[in-house]
């Protein structure tokens, strides 16, 4: 498989309505990379909260409960992969909407 990093340039951007550039971001989930509780400490934040009502709408379909997930089940429910792998991606993707300080 080629490499394909270096075809990317650095002014590639996502565009929105009103016509302002964004960055492209990557985001690459890995398991260990959050700590316990961190996503319902992000819901705190209104943007992050709405975004994850949006995700766990469209999750439902498939039986899994996104906000219940991220702010009532116990450290066991993810030691299923599926529960981990879910709120992980979940919590990385909707992040990246949170204005940086």
């Amino acid at each position: 498989m080629k490499d394909r990093r270096a075809e990317i340039h650095v002014d590639s951007v996502a565009k929105t309505g009103n016509n302002n550039k964004l960055p492209v971001w990557f985001v690459f989930s890995g398991m260990g990379s959050q700590w316990s509780g961190m996503g319902r400490d992000l819901m705190q934040f209104h943007i992050f909260e709405e975004s994850i009502k949006k995700s766990s709408l469209h999750l439902s379909q498939h039986g899994i409960d996104l906000c219940d997930l991220i702010m009532n089940a116990k450290e066991e429910a993810f030691d299923h992969v599926l529960n981990s792998f879910v709120a992980i991606v979940s919590v990385q993707v909707n992040k990246q909407l949170i204005p940086a300080d």
